[in-house]
């Protein structure tokens, strides 16, 4: 009988926290409501709005987490310590965790299942006003190429049809951020269906311009000038064929870059005082001022392959296809016509020949940086077992490390690059061990 007792005043404690959570959540929500003002949502400038929004999704989320992160762990262990008997039997199941939070075991859905709801609205809400943002981007669209004017146009075309149906969309007199207005979901539906036939129009033209310029760097300006309309997925999807292409098409350059390069040595050698250089520029320092500007002119593409700090979609795209192994052999064209340039500026502005045995190691260029790849990934897997194993990974793995470390002490005291039996060995399955 004292135990159905207490049962029942451990209900009746639960049921209360539960109304007293959902009075805490319809104040948040109703506070939340009365700062974005949900029939003028869409009608106040975008930039304040989305700032508005940010911050009421951020003070839900944080709600979120306090609620984890005390009721779900310190109230059961309150739970816990005011039954120490039912805590001691507890404590021996073989789940101890799910033993020990019993006492708080009703599912969130019943108390959080509208706040997750206005939770819910509030991303789509924001979703739909970003995507403005970067639409409204397309007003002064201007490309570049041989049909930009053209392309230029329809881009404003497409920027005037989103006005007119953003606007179509937004004109309501309903509340737009509640989760029960089966109006707002119709109008969404209906906008993005216009949206889903703009995107295609968008990545046609896309697609024009990209096939309308032959410069890499047109290129990446023309798609950092789209921002994040580009990561759409309509337009993504058109705008992924594409990309090998860039790539194809700076191993060309570098070809070009090569062929100039030649024919510049094929002159010197032939009449040294005779090489053309730039205007008012004596020999030497317009020689080398001419590799510098040829430096340039493969760095600036290259650099636009390789930006860690932007995160866009289609640049991640980008970034797989640099892995793949065509994406591998123009890095490799790249890195070698990089490393002749310089040295070229090197001995030109010391007036020098190329020494015999520079141009040996020059030939031999593509063996030394395969060594040098492999030895580089060798230690990044040494180091990665030494520092990321656990104890028991460790000591089974102690005898091969043993091996491992003889065989590099060996390697640091006898072997050098010119070694005899020194081969190329692939170390790309280390990085699964």
């Amino acid at each position: 009988m004292m135990m159905m007792m207490m049962m029942m005043m451990l209900m009746m404690m639960m049921m209360m926290m539960m109304m007293t959570m959902m009075m805490i959540e319809w104040l948040i929500i109703k506070t939340c409501r009365s700062f974005l003002d949900p029939f003028e949502v869409f009608k106040g400038e975008i930039e304040e709005t989305i700032h508005k929004i940010q911050k009421a999704i951020s003070i839900l989320k944080y709600f979120r987490s306090i609620y984890a992160q005390y009721a779900k762990h310190r109230v059961a262990k309150m739970f816990a310590a005011a039954h120490p008997q039912q805590n001691t039997t507890d404590t021996n199941n073989s789940d101890g965790e799910q033993a020990a939070t019993a006492a708080w075991s009703f599912p969130d859905e019943l108390v959080f299942y509208k706040f997750d709801a206005f939770l819910q609205r509030l991303h789509v809400v924001k979703g739909i006003i970003e995507m403005a943002i970067e639409f409204l981007k397309l007003e002064k669209m201007e490309l570049s190429g041989v049909n930009g004017k053209m392309l230029s146009m329809s881009v404003g075309g497409v920027y005037e049809a989103f006005q007119q149906h953003f606007k179509i969309f937004t004109e309501n007199n309903y509340d737009n951020l509640d989760p029960t207005n089966h109006l707002f979901d119709r109008d969404l539906q209906r906008f993005e269906e216009k949206m889903a036939d703009l995107d295609r129009n968008l990545g046609s033209l896309v697609c024009q311009g990209f096939d309308d310029l032959d410069n890499v760097e047109d290129i990446f300006k023309m798609m950092d000038c789209f921002g994040n309309v580009m990561d759409r997925p309509a337009i993504q999807l058109d705008v992924q064929s594409r990309l090998p292409v860039t790539i194809k098409m700076f191993s060309a350059e570098l070809d070009r870059v090569k062929l100039v390069y030649d024919a510049q040595m094929q002159t010197r050698a032939s009449n040294p005082n005779g090489v053309p250089v730039q205007r008012n520029f004596p020999s030497v320092a317009g020689q080398v001022k001419w590799a510098r500007e040829l430096c340039a002119r493969i760095s600036r593409p290259y650099n636009m392959f390789c930006q860690p700090e932007q995160q866009d979609e289609w640049r991640t795209d980008m970034k797989k296809f640099m892995e793949q192994p065509r994406g591998q052999e123009m890095q490799a064209k790249y890195k070698e016509m990089m490393q002749l340039l310089q040295n070229t500026c090197q001995f030109w502005a010391l007036g020098r020949e190329i020494p015999p045995r520079a141009k040996e190691m020059f030939e031999n260029v593509d063996m030394y940086l395969k060594y040098s790849q492999n030895l580089d990934l060798l230690v990044t897997c040494y180091n990665r077992i030494q520092l990321s194993s656990s104890p028991t990974l460790s000591a089974l793995l102690r005898g091969e490390m043993e091996q491992i470390d003889s065989l590099l002490v060996r390697a640091e005291t006898n072997l050098n690059w010119k070694s005899a039996g020194l081969n190329v060995v692939s170390f790309k399955k280390c990085g699964a061990t």
